[in-house]
């Protein structure tokens, strides 16, 4: 039984956590993820505004 717990204590590490470190890590993913949702979504709202220009030029085009 000693034998056991000394070889425990041998590889136990004390390790004490960088917590700001930690809390910077993930703002930063988390700045990086919402940063793409919006490049997301202008995307699409832009692809949105082209393709209702198209439609309306179709529609202008089809009347006269």
């Amino acid at each position: 039984m000693n034998e056991v717990l000394n070889r425990l204590n041998k590889t136990c590490e004390d390790k004490k956590p960088d917590l700001r470190a930690e809390r910077e890590e993930r703002d930063r993913r988390e700045r990086e993820g919402e940063k793409a949702k919006a490049r997301e979504d202008k995307r699409r709202a832009k692809e949105e505004e082209e393709a209702k220009k198209r439609e309306a030029e179709l529609r202008y085009c089809e009347i006269y």
